[in-house]
């Protein structure tokens, strides 16, 4: 899998409200709500830019 693919089945994660809401319940209890909207661009920028297209 390749940069642009990755990028684009993590952006059309992002836009599914069963994976948002399953986010949650990865967490360990009394952990801070996780904030898709804000991770998503460190995903793209920290992981996903590092990725060699096949």
């Amino acid at each position: 899998m390749g940069r642009e693919e990755a990028g684009q089945l993590l952006d059309q994660r992002v836009r599914n409200q069963a994976f948002r809401q399953d986010m949650d319940t990865l967490l360990r209890p009394g952990l801070p709500r996780f904030n898709v909207d804000l991770a998503a661009p460190v995903v793209h920028s920290a992981f996903l830019a590092n990725l060699v297209a096949p």
